[in-house]
Parts: C-alpha cells; structure tokens; sequence
C-alpha cells in the first residue's frame, strides 16, 4: 500500500510537469516533490516507530542491558536541515556474566538534526545525521554524561542512517500509468520524456521537503484549444454520463478515504460543498445538454484544489494508513492546479481507466476499486460529510415507477418488491404491513375539498421539522424561521405534493427534468449515497426528513456561520438565500446576495417569497392556487 500511493504521487507531478514545459521546443523542466512534515513523521513511524507502543529500539544486547528505545516522535524544519525528535529511554550498563553491572538509566528528549539528500544513482531520499542535541522530557536542554551522549549518537546514527525512500518502483508504474492521461497520440511522446527522468537538488522548507525531478520534453505546438459550450448529441450525452459517474465514483472514493480523521465542521462542509457543487453542475449539463469541452476535467481540477489540503492535513498524519502512498496521491495536487489550463494543449484526458489507476493507489494493496455508481445509501459517506446514520425506512420503498389506482395491493411487478420491503428489519420492528393503494391515497392531492389533505401534509411538515431542529441542534432563535422555512419549500418545490395520479396510475411526482422527486424534491443525483431513491419516491415522510435535514443543514452549517455581524440580514432574506442553496447548492448562498443587493431577482427567488409570506401569515388555502388543474 505504501509503494502504491508514492505511485499516484510521482504520476501527479509528472503531470505538473508536463503543465508547465512550453509546447513548442524540447527543454529541461523541474517537477517538485512536497514531503509534508506529518506525512514524513508517518513515513519514519512506519520505516523505524513499528514497535509495541509505537518504539522504535535502536539498540537492544545482553538482555536489555544496554538498550536504547524512542517513541512519540516528530519532524520538523531545523534551517535547511530537518529536525527529528522522540523520547528515550537509555539503559547502559556492564555486561558481566550474565548479569548487568551498574547500569545506567537516563529518559529524556533527543533531537537528531539531519541533511536529507537524493541518492542519483539508486533514487533514494537518505537521510544524514549531522548533530545530536539531548533535554529533559520537559524540553530543557541538559548535559548528559559523556558516556550516555557519546553511547545514544553512536547508535542512533547507525539506525537513522539507514532510513530511506526507494522510489524506483513507484517510477516504474509511473512509466505505465501516465500514457492513460494522454491522448493516444501524445503518448508515446510523454514515454520518451519519462525516459528522461533524473534526480534533481533537494532543499528544506517550512512547510517540508521539497525535492525536484528533472525531465526533457519535446512537445510540437499545440492546437487551439477548443472553447465555449455547446449541444452534446446523443451519443456525446451517453458517453458524458458514463465518465461523470466514473468521475462521481471517484470522488467519492477520495473522501472515505477521510472517514476515521478528526476533521473540522469546516472541513467537513468543504468536503459536502465539493461534492454537491460538482452533482449540481453535472444535473444542469444532464439537463441543458450543453457542456463546455472537457467539463469533467475541469470539475476534477477543482474538486481537487479544494480537497487537496484537506487530504494532505489528516491523511499524512495516519502512520496506520499508508504514508509513502498518501505521498504519490497527495502530489497530484500540484499537478491538478494547473491541468484546467495546459490540459488541452498537453492533450490530457481524464478516463475512466485513468481513474482506475488512481483509485487503486488510494486502497487497500491487493484490493481493486470499481468506481461504481452505485445508489445505496452509503453509511461511511455520510459519516465523514457529518450528517450522522442513514435515516431510517419506516414506510414503503420499492422499484416500480407506478401501482394501478384501484388495486387493492400492489400487484404484477412490484409484487416481489413490495415483498422484500416487507421483510426488511426496520419494517419489522414498525409493525407496518404491505402498503394498500388506500394508504398512498391519503397523500393524493384531491380536486375538490383539500382541507383535510392541506392539514395531513402540514402535520407531517410539522413533525419532521421538529425532528430535524433537534438533531441538527438549531440555536433557538432561528427555530420559528425554520418552521416557515420548510413548508414553504415545500410548498414553492411541489405544491404540497408527493403523489400525482395519470391514467389511472399512481406515479411519484417528478421534476420537470426527471432528477427530483417528491414532495421535497431531492435531486436523486445530486444527493447519490446519502439518500435511498426508492425511499423518496414512495416514502413520503422519508422524503419529507430528507428535505428538513437539507434545509437544517443549509441554515445551520452554512448560513448561519457566514453571517456578517456587521451587516446583518433580516430574516426574510436570510430565509430566501437558504432556499436558493436548497434549489441550486452552496455557492447559491453568495450568489443570492449578490442578487439580492443588486434587486436582481431570479424566478425562483420571486416564487419562494411569495410562498414564505403565505406560510408566515397563515394562509394555506392559497395552496390549492397550485393544486388545481394538476
């Protein structure tokens, strides 16, 4: 595992390389390699720190008689030289027949300065030893004996001398790996460039260390990029969608791996915003059929910019992970920054059979990600974007896109469905029994006498949202605007509706471009993973948690924390830039008050406060406005 993440890290900045040579004549480029302090303190836990309890024994003879034993380490920048730091504990004594005589024990902190160098001839990054320092384990300097400083440096020198990098094989699948990212004709090109490949300078900074690789490339001029949207035919469109979701897949893949981490609750909404904004995008090309030239591309390039710190911070920081294969990943980074503009001139494509090799740098050695784009609801993600367990199925969930309106049951091919939905645990535990079409016709909008349905849908409304005001622990004083917030939504994204009858069928309401559904509307791409589909076209009160969940997320995590104190909002329009990141994603929240300062309205805008002002002052009725002729 460790060799194959040191491979997604060289291959990375290759490519970055590759970004900054000028296509029109052959010349030598650097490509830097970043080794983060805490990645490095990973990688030396893993090369010597592999001991019970996290040691690393320099020194272990005549049964523990003189023994010299580190843990706890760290790195850091010393100058232009690297500092390591551990605790040790120091037993010296006088081996005499079996016995040890007068020994010595000293604990205490010692720091082993070093010169970090790149062997050109066996591409190894070694380290050097060039002084020694001894303190208390208070961090005060002290002056050991002659004996016990003279006895640590001898042995630790040994022992730390060893240490190094081979970075041959990680090459070697380098050379393999990178014709994936090119166009077929310029691959044969970049393999005579990786032919070239040699060692460069190595220097110290406070941020790591940073090691050049250098490399000769001849690359003709490159053709006008091609610019601006347009239409995707059919197979375009069908070829589009194949990648994204191999893309999507990936993406995915990259913020599990962040899973276990401590991360922050601003962590974690950049993490959410990624991957939200890159669906919201994808739904607006699957909608419009437009795209720009290489629209997955550029969503990978600025997926990554925003995670790359991210992963860099909290995956180089787990020794049990794989330190010297977070170190190819995580250089990619410098590559990714600079792809979205030399990309087509390089001829660089992002392919799935890229991103499966990329992928399998990110796993478990010997285990073979699929990238595939799966719907369940995936527990992990969830965990890492914050938003808690999945939440639970109490209500039918099931394939079929309709049942007949006047079967007692649902019958023909949902028969079976049904059926395991029936048998799932959490039904079970519900006392619920197969759904009957009379149970879904309580949430059918009648044409005449609506009172009573208005009241059904505006107690459900009710419940959830008190349900998702405890879970996402609201402050209090945003409690009142939320309750309007969220029958609002729904009102103004499906008129108060979950169910629609055509031709005798009752079918799931839909959005006008098939990626909604239901009474909140949740975008079944955009929310891929996190919420079950078959849930939230059947299960009305699933759908209408989701939607509170979505909505409590937006006001709680994003908003709220984003106000200027300075120049605060009214409720009123703190409430419409909610809805806008619930109807378009986070970047809509800035977007809105852009809007907003400039009384530019969008459509949208205009038609959600007309229904948040209805819902503040009581009027329901106004409801069946939307519902009649439906």
């Amino acid at each position: 595992m460790l060799r194959s993440v040191l491979r997604f890290f060289l291959a990375a900045n290759i490519l970055l390389l590759l970004a900054v040579v000028h296509p029109a004549w052959a010349e030598t480029v650097r490509l830097p390699i970043t080794v983060d302090y805490p990645l490095l303190r990973s990688i030396m836990i893993d090369r010597l720190f592999a001991g019970p309890g996290g040691t690393a024994v320099a020194l272990d003879e005549h049964d523990g008689c003189l023994r010299i034993v580190l843990w706890d380490p760290d790195v850091g920048p010393e100058g232009d030289l690297v500092r390591l730091g551990a605790k040790v504990m120091v037993r010296a004594g006088a081996p005499v027949g079996g016995q040890c005589l007068s020994p010595l024990i000293w604990v205490g902190y010692v720091e082993v300065i070093q010169r970090v160098w790149l062997d050109d001839k066996y591409w190894r990054l070694c380290f050097e030893n060039v002084d020694l320092r001894l303190y208390d384990l208070e961090r005060r300097q002290t002056v050991a004996d002659e004996f016990a400083q003279s006895f640590i440096q001898t042995h630790l020198t040994k022992m730390l001398n060893k240490v190094s990098v081979d970075v041959t094989p990680p090459i070697k699948v380098l050379k393999e790996t990178m014709p994936l990212l090119f166009s077929p004709e310029r691959g044969k090109r970049i393999q005579e460039a990786l032919a070239t490949l040699r060692p460069g300078r190595v220097w110290v900074t406070p941020e790591g260390i940073k090691a050049d690789l250098l490399m000769d490339i001849d690359l003709p001029p490159a053709a006008p990029a091609e610019t601006g949207e347009r239409v995707l035919s059919e197979q375009e469109l069908e070829q589009f969608v194949k990648l994204w979701q191999s893309w999507d897949a990936f993406l995915v893949l990259q913020i599990k791996t962040l899973g276990i981490q401590p991360l922050t609750d601003e962590e974690r909404l950049v993490i959410l915003e990624t991957l939200i904004e890159t669906r919201q995008r994808f739904v607006r090309v699957l909608t419009t059929r437009v795209s720009g030239p290489d629209e997955v591309r550029d969503q990978f390039v600025i997926a990554w910019r925003r995670l790359a710190p991210i992963l860099r911070r909290h995956l180089g920081r787990d020794p049990s992970g794989s330190p010297l294969g977070y170190l190819t990943f995580f250089t990619a980074s410098d590559t990714l920054a600079v792809l979205d503009k030399l990309g087509p001139a390089l001829g660089i494509e992002i392919s799935r059979d890229g991103l499966l090799r990329l992928a399998r740098m990110l796993v478990e050695e010997g285990e073979e990600p699929t990238l595939d784009y799966s719907w369940a609801v995936d527990a992990r993600l969830r965990s890492t974007l914050g938003l808690g367990p999945p939440l639970k199925e109490t209500g039918p969930a099931f394939e079929g896109e309709e049942i007949d309106l006047d079967s007692p049951l649902a019958l023909n091919s949902l028969l079976r469905p049904l059926a395991d939905w029936l048998a799932r645990p959490a039904l079970a535990d519900s006392d619920q029994s197969l759904p009957s079409v009379s149970e879904l016709k309580k949430w059918i909008a009648p044409k005449s006498a609506p009172g009573p349905y208005l009241d059904r849908v505006r107690e459900l409304l009710e419940e959830e949202a008190a349900w998702a005001i405890e879970r996402a622990k609201l402050p209090a004083h945003y409690h009142g605007l939320y309750r309007l917030l969220v029958p609002a939504t729904a009102w103004q994204e499906s008129c108060w509706r979950q169910f629609v009858v055509q031709g005798g069928k009752i079918k799931y309401l839909r959005s006008y471009n098939k990626t909604s559904v239901g009474l909140m509307q949740i975008n079944e791409r955009v929310w891929r993973g996190i919420y079950r589909p078959e849930s939230l076209r059947w299960d009305v009160r699933y759908n209408a948690k989701a939607g509170c969940e979505i909505i409590a997320l937006y006001l709680n995590r994003y908003a709220l924390p984003r106000l200027a104190t300075a120049n605060p909002i009214d409720g009123e329009t703190l409430a419409r830039a909610v809805y806008a990141m619930y109807n378009g994603g986070p970047s809509q929240f800035k977007t809105f008050l852009d809007r907003h300062h400039l009384k530019k309205y969008w459509q949208s805008d205009e038609l959600f406060l007309e229904k948040f002002l209805w819902t503040a002052e009581g009027q329901w009725e106004k409801v069946c406005l939307c519902l009649i002729g439906r």
